[in-house]
């Protein structure tokens, strides 16, 4: 639906200049740690979703038994595939938390 320059883009890239832009906040990827391979694709899910609604950075959460050791992923900023993505491990205790 065009409105004089600029019009609401329903499909496809946002542009600013052309689409009426509304704010966006972070992208937030949850996971519960099971092995390695699982918590890298979960990364990569991230950066494929804020890519698809043209958010830089994204928010990794990713919760983990501390009966577990967390291998092949460690807390920090990182860039996946263009996207800045901030992860954060978040330790619980089975036995206590449920």
């Amino acid at each position: 639906m065009k409105k004089g320059n600029r019009y609401f883009n329903t499909s496809g890239p946002n542009i600013p200049s052309e689409h009426y832009t509304l704010p966006r906040k972070d992208l937030i990827e949850t996971k519960v740690y099971r092995d390695s391979y699982q918590a890298k694709k979960g990364l990569k899910q991230l950066a494929y979703y804020c890519q698809s609604v043209n958010i830089p950075e994204g928010l990794y959460l990713l919760f983990a038994s501390n009966a577990l050791k967390v291998m092949g992923i460690e807390e920090g900023v990182r860039e996946v595939e263009g996207i800045r993505i901030r992860v954060y491990v978040v330790q619980y205790d089975e036995e206590k938390d449920f």
